[in-house]
């Protein structure tokens, strides 16, 4: 694997490349600091530590929680010796790996709960964890691996009878277990204490802290175990003396921290803030010999060092310290680890292309001449992903398989929670948080990066409109929640051309015939079981289906997958009607997206499961499924030339299966057939 471009590690049969990495969920550095290890929605990457190049990808038994869509690996932990990697993942198994032979050693049994927290005990031969207290997993557990034989019991049998919203974290002597509740307002059981801290050996809890004024974001215990860390809202980051029950220091980083690290020498405590700052806070150090500086460095707690991240409303999901303390890596929202020296505060180099889910592809081409003048024809996909209050959008060079471009468009510190790109690539479209909490719609200049007008009015609450450009880019449809109507925009002339009206609940899916006649819409919820077709120039309501889910129109424009079945033209091409109903979909299980391949024979549906199924256009049939995604499929695409289909997915990446190669293995008369990694 090493000896290949990383793009092509761990591919699934059909595919030819991957472009991206995966959001990031945790990192670690190997004990004797070589690696840097980073969980993510489809593996574990291995990277050289002091120079952040690609050496592994550990990636098996990435099985789909199906309950909650997702996959991959959530927690790391590497053992003392540093010869094993334990993988905790959302799926509640654990990986074993060898960091020697990158290889699987084993997979722990399945647990009742989710893994938020692994350490090794007792010279490696013991792996405890804890998780799962939360409104969705339910009641958290602790757990305690025996290796070597086998056995499983849990870590302190009395925390596991609270039912709360808890955050746990071990000591690195082992001694202690912490729990905090992190909501202040909702999910503590009563007479829950806020902060606990257990002692492992005796069973007993040695530390109480009954109140509490705000959420909790992150806590952390100091290398001896006598201090524990904890970011409180806004009351700054609180360090805990656990012997005497006093709070020692309140550090002040002027924001909300998120995440906490102290390094392994117990002389620094790392917080990531989300205006993509990390502070490095000497806490062994008064910052000034007179009374004064002593004074005011306890009341104020500066930080040593200051690393700032690329963009202003990054976040930072996680920090870790090399081992010995002289490197700390950060991972952002934007999709970069950045490694830092702690003397000489340089950055030692950023890892990219980890960001979240692919919400939006388009192909385009790049027309070039070599040293001769001769054409050179560039195949190029475009496509977005979304931090915090940023879209990122990435150009990839499909023939060339690199990354050719990386910029970001900043919403001036309005939170982003959906963004389409038009399919010639000029413009894009944001669901945004407007400031005073409102949902607004945004068109953006793609090429200039900058914003060009409001598209209707502002919506209260947490819905999503759903928005879909017609294949021209002219046209753009949009729902709205206030009266569950859809407005249809002329994009060139910036005015609204008609509104649907008919649904009785938000719209969930939506699609523009290739002819610009017709838009099909889906509703979203059981009140509205119905799949409606309009007339794009009048706004009328040619028919209502009783159906529910994504939609899709073939290119010719006669037939349309909605939901459950394929639509199909009348004979006097008055209207549609039900066809063929499609295979392994139902209102319960719907489909993630769908797309007609070229030639309209075939539909390509996408599942929550991460995995794509080919089924004859005629009888709905099933007649190959192809899995390679750890996460759901957001977008289906295929190029110009119709020789690749390519899929972004929730776990952060995009597949390009070769279309061919695909095709090459099915035959529409033959069974079932099955692909996967």
């Amino acid at each position: 694997m090493q000896q290949s471009h990383y793009t092509h590690w761990h591919l699934p049969k059909g595919a030819t490349i991957r472009f991206g990495k995966g959001k990031v969920n945790d990192v670690k550095f190997s004990a004797d600091g070589k690696l840097l290890a980073v969980a993510t929605y489809i593996g574990v990457w291995l990277y050289n530590a002091e120079t952040g190049v690609e050496i592994s990808l550990l990636r098996q038994n990435c099985a789909l929680d199906t309950k909650h869509g997702i996959s991959g690996v959530k927690i790391l932990a590497f053992s003392t010796d540093g010869n094993s990697l334990a993988c905790g993942k959302f799926n509640r198994t654990i990986d074993l790996w060898d960091v020697e032979t990158y290889e699987l050693k084993s997979t722990l049994p399945k647990l009742d709960s989710s893994v938020d927290t692994l350490q090794f005990f007792a010279d490696d031969t013991k792996l405890a964890g804890a998780g799962g207290w939360d409104w969705d997993w339910g009641k958290g557990s602790t757990f305690l691996y025996e290796l070597n034989e086998g056995t499983v019991e849990p870590v302190v049998p009395e925390l596991d009878r609270i039912d709360a919203d808890l955050h746990v974290t071990f000591s690195p002597d082992n001694k202690y277990i912490a729990a905090v509740s992190a909501s202040a307002y909702s999910g503590r059981k009563k007479h829950t204490p806020a902060i606990q801290v257990w002692d492992i050996a005796s069973q007993q809890r040695i530390f109480i802290k009954e109140k509490q004024e705000h959420n909790i974001n992150a806590l952390t215990f100091s290398p001896d175990g006598n201090t524990l860390a904890i970011a409180e809202g806004t009351k700054g980051i609180q360090l805990w003396n656990i012997e005497s029950s006093t709070l020692v220091k309140t550090l002040n980083p002027e924001a909300t921290s998120n995440t906490l690290a102290f390094s392994p020498d117990g002389n620094y405590l790392a917080s990531g803030c989300p205006f993509g700052i990390v502070r490095l806070w000497d806490i062994n150090n008064d910052n000034g010999s007179s009374l004064f500086q002593r004074v005011f460095s306890s009341t104020r707690g500066r930080p040593k060092h200051i690393f700032y991240a690329d963009e202003k409303y990054s976040q930072f999901s996680t920090l870790a310290f090399s081992p010995d303390s002289k490197k700390v890596a950060s991972a952002n929202t934007n999709g970069t680890i950045s490694c830092w020296d702690i003397d000489s505060k340089d950055k030692k180099y950023t890892i990219t292309q980890h960001l979240s889910t692919i919400r939006s592809l388009a192909f385009n081409q790049n027309d070039l001449s070599d040293e001769h003048d001769k054409p050179i024809h560039n195949r190029i996909l475009t496509s977005l992903n979304l931090g915090n209050t940023q879209v990122y959008i990435s150009g990839w060079d499909v023939d060339k398989g690199v990354e050719i471009s990386a910029t970001m468009v900043d919403n001036n510190g309005e939170k982003t929670s959906e963004v389409t790109l038009s399919p010639d690539v000029s413009l894009f479209v944001t669901n945004d948080y407007s400031t005073n909490g409102c949902k607004v719609v945004r068109l953006w200049d793609a090429h200039a990066k900058r914003f060009l007008s409001t598209l209707g009015g502002q919506e209260e609450g947490r819905f999503e409109p759903e928005v879909v450009f017609s294949d021209d880019g002219k046209l753009l449809a949009v729902s709205s929640r206030k009266d569950n109507s859809i407005q249809l925009w002329d994009i060139p002339n910036r005015q609204t051309l008609c509104r649907f009206e008919g649904h009785t609940t938000n719209v969930y899916k939506l699609a523009i015939s290739p002819d610009n006649k017709y838009v099909v819409s889906s509703g979203w919820t059981h009140k509205d079981e119905t799949v409606r077709l309009w007339d794009a120039e009048t706004g009328i309501q040619i028919a209502s289906y009783p159906d529910q889910g994504s939609v899709a129109f073939s290119p010719d424009g006669n037939s349309f997958a909605a939901g459950c079945h394929i639509y199909s033209r009348s004979s006097n091409n008055s209207s549609y009607e039900r066809s063929v109903s499609l295979e392994d979909i139902s209102i319960s299980q719907q489909a993630t997206s769908f797309i007609f391949s070229p030639d309209g024979s075939i539909l390509i549906s996408s599942k929550r499961s991460g995995s794509i199924q080919l089924h004859d256009s005629t009888t709905g049939k099933i007649i190959s499924t192809h899995t390679g995604h750890s996460s759901y499929v957001s977008v289906l695409l295929f190029s110009d030339d119709s020789s690749i289909l390519a899929s972004g997915s929730g776990d952060g990446t995009i597949l390009l299966w070769d279309w061919q190669m695909l095709l090459s293995n099915t035959d529409i008369s033959s069974h079932q057939q099955t692909t996967h990694i």
